[in-house]
């Protein structure tokens, strides 16, 4: 006998249990607007070990799901202000070849092929960091550029030699934190311990929540690898999953040179998505909020900067979306709120009916667009 749940958009919820012995377990429900729903089956698992889920996830008019979230007036002369006052900061790029960064097998691959930089773009307060790859035959104007980023537990940042060399691109991986691009074990709990929280603590103060850095050195990020003489000034893409995915939105929103973005399962999308009666996307960081009305009514207030439907909204250029139908981690319903937002005329979503928060979702089809994209002649 497996107790089972049906949850969805719209308050849906309702539970049993399944005798095995009766054949399939089928249950038909409904919505009442456009959703999602998502049935789970906790499954007997083996001694010591915790239980497992079975899950399945049906969508119902997913192109016709509308955000909570409603784009504040001065949203973009707020970003437009930060950026000003991020670039008028003086910037020193500290630039080193670091081939250690491979590992023993992308040296075999890459060794020769290309090299691997160490990048700080230090101005004191926002700092960005990240790792280059350039296939060793660039040329001045010879190569498109792909940005990408990491899930929200990432730290450091990552080489890919691979990518570089079939997209024959420059690859900047932007590390999400302040931090070096390389960590021993020590080094990486300590920057855990120092950012815990930082999707959730101090929403209530606009210049003082974590997200609002790490947008902007999106920005520093590609305003550094438009500055490398490689790039062929046409084509830019931009692509993560997750967390990733919420930072590769938000570079196509604030920078109009990229030119094609690829979310997998974005994260912070549709934060009040309650308003719409759907589940809230990662982190659900309102959440946190309840106990205090005072300070849920400025979070609530400053948490339309910094969702991604609002970002979606000003992205103009290709996008290509994966989703996952039973992720429990960025709903599904939440990443449809930032894809249906997205004004641009070329745009597809990779429907990965059975997957989770995982590959499924997270590379479809999107890697073969950026690399025709970056191809392009």
């Amino acid at each position: 006998t497996y107790p089972w749940t049906i949850a969805g958009d719209g308050g849906l919820s309702i539970t049993g249990t399944w005798e095995v012995a009766s054949g399939d377990l089928v249950r038909k429900v409904s919505l009442a607007k456009p959703g999602f729903v998502l049935m789970s089956v906790r499954t007997l698992a083996e001694k010591g070990k915790p239980f497992k889920f079975a899950r399945a996830g049906a969508g119902v008019e997913p192109e016709k799901i509308r955000p909570g979230a409603e784009k504040p007036d001065d949203f973009d002369a707020y970003w437009a202000d930060q950026i000003a006052k991020m670039r008028a900061l003086p910037v020193k790029a500290v630039v080193r070849e670091a081939p250690e960064y491979l590992d023993a097998k992308q040296t075999a691959e890459f060794g020769g092929k290309g090299k691997v930089y160490d990048v700080r773009l230090e101005d004191g307060v926002y700092n960005a960091t990240g790792i280059l790859t350039v296939p060793a035959d660039a040329t001045p104007g010879s190569c498109g550029a792909l940005c990408t980023f990491g899930g929200a537990s990432w730290t450091g940042a990552f080489t890919n030699p691979r990518a570089a060399l079939d997209y024959h691109a420059m690859v900047f991986h932007m590390n999400l934190h302040d931090s070096k691009n390389k960590l021993t074990s020590e080094e990486n709990r300590e920057v855990h311990r120092r950012v815990k929280g930082y999707q959730y603590d101090n929403l209530d103060d606009r210049e003082k929540y974590y997200p609002r850095k790490i947008f902007l050195r999106i920005v520093r990020s590609l305003d550094y690898v438009k500055s490398r003489p490689e790039w062929n000034r046409r084509e830019l893409a931009t692509r993560g999953p997750s967390m990733g995915g919420c930072q590769t939105i938000v570079a196509a929103a604030l920078d109009k040179d990229v030119t094609v973005c690829a979310p997998g399962a974005p994260a912070m999308c549709d934060h009040t998505g309650y308003r719409a009666d759907h589940i809230c996307g990662y982190p659900d960081v309102l959440s946190r909020y309840r106990g205090d009305p005072e300070k849920f009514a400025k979070a609530e207030r400053n948490s339309a900067y910094f969702d991604v439907v609002n970002f979606a909204r000003n992205v103009k250029c290709e996008a290509c979306f994966g989703v996952g139908f039973i992720d429990v981690t960025c709903p599904p319903t939440s990443v449809y709120a930032a894809f249906n937002s997205v004004p641009a005329a070329k745009k597809t979503i990779h429907n990965a009916v059975l997957s989770g928060h995982d590959d499924g979702a997270f590379k479809g089809d999107r890697q073969g667009r950026i690399r025709d994209h970056l191809k392009a002649k």
